[in-house]
């Protein structure tokens, strides 16, 4: 009977020690898909694994990890919460996780579930530069503008070759600090710019961002600015913005042919836009094209029209919308359409619109 026993229990442990080596196999072949982005074989692999041994700390985390390749996030969260909860040590000591969780719920727009793992991540490893940068996109969301900058700060001391933190860092100190041309917030944050760009080249934003800052210099001519963005468009042909800013400033130069071309070209590559419309008919309007200006200015409207009826409540889309009847009843006018212009300057003075009343005023009824 002992030696029935003895057998019954080595084979049992027999048993146990099999599925253990088989768990660690599977998670060997999910780290290697893993590390190769085969990510959906790689979950397969960790999901068997942890059937065959479910209290298996590795391998919950190892899924955590792979689900947020798959943008899965509450699984994330899921995963590494209930390994910290078989794992106390875990919990105290894995710096990654914490902020891989805290990620997630930042993915999951719950910033204050973030905030507590990021802060819980940079209490056991203060020398995360991710953790840092998380923490100050919080931060800058939440108009915590001065700690924000801090952070990003903290992010670049960290690690100085991550092209994301420059980015954020001068997109944060233009929108904080309001630079003004020539001072040293302006320059440092064309700096940032630069450092981005060189980091890496084919990331178009910073591009944006230095066009957004040379327009706030007054002093910088329209025809350099008109070569810079002749550069971001050769190496960025297929932005729209691109294409929408050297237009806009070749009509302040008069140079409404060109103008049209690159509006046409803006147009081309986002249809949905309706300044690029407005600017177009714009230019046609200076050329006396009256039909074809009218053409994209009811364009531009319908585009304002949709968006302002899913928000009403936004007040610059009113005001545009306002800007755009006014420019076309103008258009209106000028072509002969009196009774159409009219309506177009009522429908801007509704909106809010001074030149549109006072063009209504003006032109349609001297009693109103």
């Amino acid at each position: 009977m002992v030696r029935v026993l003895t057998c019954f229990i080595f084979v049992c442990l027999s048993f146990f020690e099999v599925h253990s080596e088989s768990a660690r196999e599977y998670f060997k072949f999910a780290k290697f898909s893993l590390d190769e982005r085969e990510y959906s074989k790689a979950l397969d692999y960790i999901n068997k694994a942890i059937e065959l041994e479910p209290n298996y700390v590795s391998g919950i985390l190892l899924r955590a990890e792979i689900n947020f390749t798959l943008s899965e996030f509450d699984n994330v969260i899921s995963d590494v919460t209930r390994a910290f909860s078989l794992d106390e040590q875990a919990n105290n000591t894995m710096a990654d996780f914490h902020l891989l969780r805290g990620s997630a719920y930042l993915k999951l727009n719950n910033p204050t579930n973030a905030l507590k793992d990021i802060n819980f991540s940079i209490g056991i490893n203060p020398k995360n530069a991710q953790a840092y940068f998380l923490k100050g996109l919080i931060n800058s969301e939440n108009a915590i503008y001065f700690e924000a900058v801090e952070n990003f700060d903290q992010a670049i001391k960290l690690d100085a070759d991550v092209s994301e933190y420059y980015y954020k860092r001068a997109e944060l100190k233009k929108l904080y600090y309001k630079p003004i041309p020539g001072t040293r917030i302006y320059e440092s944050i064309m700096t940032d710019i630069q450092i981005c760009a060189n980091l890496n080249p084919n990331d178009f934003r910073p591009y944006e961002l230095k066009c957004d800052m040379l327009k706030l210099d007054a002093s910088f001519s329209k025809a350099d600015f008109i070569n810079e963005m002749d550069a971001a468009i050769d190496k960025f042909p297929l932005q729209a913005k691109f294409y929408s800013e050297r237009g806009m400033a070749r009509v302040l130069s008069d140079q409404y042919g060109a103008a049209l071309s690159d509006f046409t070209q803006a147009i081309q590559l986002d249809i949905n836009d309706e300044a690029n419309y407005r600017n177009r008919g714009l230019c046609f309007h200076n050329m006396r094209k009256y039909q074809l200006a009218l053409n994209d200015y009811s364009k531009s409207i319908d585009i304002l029209i949709k968006k302002y009826n899913v928000s009403s409540a936004d007040e610059s889309i009113k005001k545009v919308l306002g800007q755009t009847f006014n420019m076309r009843g103008m258009t209106n006018q000028l072509n002969g359409n009196s009774d159409l212009a009219c309506e177009d300057f009522y429908k801007a003075a509704k909106l809010g619109s001074k030149p549109g009343l006072n063009n209504y005023r003006r032109s349609c009824n001297v009693y109103n």
